[in-house]
């Protein structure tokens, strides 16, 4: 799961990396332009991570595998059994194990963050239930002549929530929009507005986009890029559908304020849940600047800067999908030995369990530690790190040149060609030495001398 995370993480900070570099170029353009950036980088990552899980990965080896969690040795070993001697004099220290406790640490936060998401859809849920439809002959006409004009499939679906709330629109298959109750004094002016607003949100797929956007928020919620990118698309999502509303001809002088007239009226309303709120407080200055200013672009987007812009976020995403940046393999392939001769030396100690003496084959680095008064063993496994633990004398070997005992944890390591097998020297000269009198030997004396 670590690797996980570090490989996703990576690649989600290229991807909105590119995506902010993008948007402040683009900044004197149509706000619906930064919009679908910030949404193509979102639906992009989501490509990234169902790549990671189903589409063949390649690696591009930039940074090493980050070592797994380290086993925790307890600070008192279990009592030793009457036919074995406990290490007397030496003292076990436990080794932190940060992967695990980072693991948790980001579990606890996709858990917090995933709550308050859940209580706001609840929420969200139960003010629909309690909404009232709209069926006077006022409210389906606007409906139906609405949905022709902005060719939507179905008729507009217009609720009128129990309570002040600012209008919104939420639903994935069946999309509606929901009204304060303040909503039946409005003025047709205002209610044509509104909902046209929102029918550039139900146009834009804005809500199923932004239930994404919390699962990314959700699971990514250590990573301050995530957020600044949410608070972004949020932005510009609220900005491209005032453009919609100035694009269908309205001025936007009268927009505006009508705009301030429903932030003024609504203030006074609780927090809105999940849902895409219309006339937020904290975002009305900037909207109001952006619908005012003389250099503003309302303009919509054309079918070609789309399919640019997509495609862009394809060609981008779609190799991110397939390439991991970490080396997920050892570099210990032991077939590439099978046609050599002597010992060849083990840079990374990692790569051995020194209770079975062997090299572990194109698997993970092992991933269990005991430290004892200064010295590392690495092991394979709990039952390998509880024996070495309780007998000493698994933690030394003889020099098969010199014939000394060496204690591994400061020996050079060599494995056997074509074997797994580890051998452990005091320090180079004698495995150079070794190698150099193997290299004289017939086969059976090699034999012999391989001979544990």
């Amino acid at each position: 799961m670590l690797v996980f995370l570090i490989d996703t993480t990576l690649k989600l900070t290229l991807i909105f990396g590119l995506a902010w570099l993008a948007t402040h170029l683009t900044r004197k353009q149509a706000s619906s332009l930064r919009h679908l950036i910030w949404k193509a980088a979102f639906l992009g990552m989501v490509l990234v991570l169902l790549g990671y899980f189903f589409l063949p990965r390649y690696e591009l080896p930039l940074l090493p595998i980050p070592t797994a969690a380290e086993t925790v040795v307890p600070a008192t070993m279990p009592a030793a059994l009457p036919h074995e001697s406990p290490a007397v004099g030496h003292t076990t220290r436990a080794i932190w194990p940060w992967p695990a406790i980072l693991l948790s640490l980001w579990g606890l936060g996709v858990f917090l963050v995933t709550t308050r998401f859940a209580v706001s859809l609840v929420q969200l849920m139960v003010l629909v239930k309690r909404a009232q439809k709209c069926e006077g002959p006022q409210w389906r006409e606007l409906a139906y002549e609405l949905a022709k004009t902005y060719r939507l499939k179905k008729p507009l679906d217009v609720r009128i929530a129990s309570r002040t709330i600012t209008p919104m629109t939420l639903g994935t298959l069946y999309p509606m929009v929901l009204l304060p109750q303040e909503a039946r004094s409005w003025s047709d002016e205002r209610l044509r507005l509104v909902l046209i607003h929102e029918i550039a949100h139900i146009k834009n797929k804005d809500f199923p986009i932004q239930l994404l956007v919390h699962g990314i928020c959700a699971l990514f919620w250590f990573h301050p890029l995530v957020w600044l990118a949410e608070r972004h698309l949020t932005r510009e999502r609220e900005h491209a559908s005032d453009d919609w509303v100035v694009f269908s001809g309205y001025k936007a002088s009268t927009y505006a304020q009508h705009l301030l007239e429903i932030a003024r009226v609504l203030r006074s309303g609780r927090p809105t849940p999940v849902g895409l709120g219309m006339a937020k407080i904290s975002e009305l200055e900037g909207r109001m600047i952006a619908l005012l200013s003389d250099r503003a672009d309302h303009g919509m987007l054309g079918l070609k800067t789309r399919i640019q812009t997509w495609s862009l976020s394809l060609l981008v995403c779609l190799p991110l999908a397939d390439i991991t940046p970490l080396a997920l393999s050892t570099p210990f392939p032991l077939q590439a030995m099978e046609g050599s001769s002597g010992l060849i030396p083990i840079q990374d100690p990692r790569h051995v369990c020194m209770f079975a003496d062997e090299v572990i084959e194109n698997g993970p680095r092992v991933s269990r530690v005991l430290e004892i008064d200064g010295h590392r063993y690495y092991l394979a496994t709990k039952e390998c790190l509880e024996s070495i633990a309780r007998h000493s004398e698994i933690r030394f070997a003889r020099d098969p040149m010199s014939g000394r005992e060496v204690d591994k944890a400061n020996a050079v390591l060599a494995v056997y060609a074509g074997s797994s097998r580890v051998a452990y020297f005091e320090n180079e000269e004698n495995l150079a030495e070794y190698n150099r009198r193997k290299a004289g030997m017939t086969q059976p004396e090699r034999d012999h001398a391989e001979r544990p």
